[in-house]
């Protein structure tokens, strides 16, 4: 499924405190913009719960579009 495929790729934007950086600069090969939101945070866990399966997530964002 392509959606795993994209959130796997997160992976290396995970700090190890487990935040996320907010993006990632390929041409200069660094983070950027220097910082780690809780909006990010929030769309890697709604986008893992809702590849998960979760109820309520689903039941909101709807399981059939995942």
């Amino acid at each position: 499924m392509r959606a795993a495929e994209l959130l796997a790729c997160l992976a290396r934007l995970r700090h190890e405190d487990g935040s996320y950086w907010t993006g990632y600069q390929f041409a200069d090969d660094e983070f950027w913009p220097d910082e780690r939101t809780t909006w990010t945070a929030g769309a890697v866990l709604l986008a893992t719960a809702a590849l998960d399966g979760d109820p309520a997530t689903c039941d909101v964002f709807g399981e059939h579009r995942v």
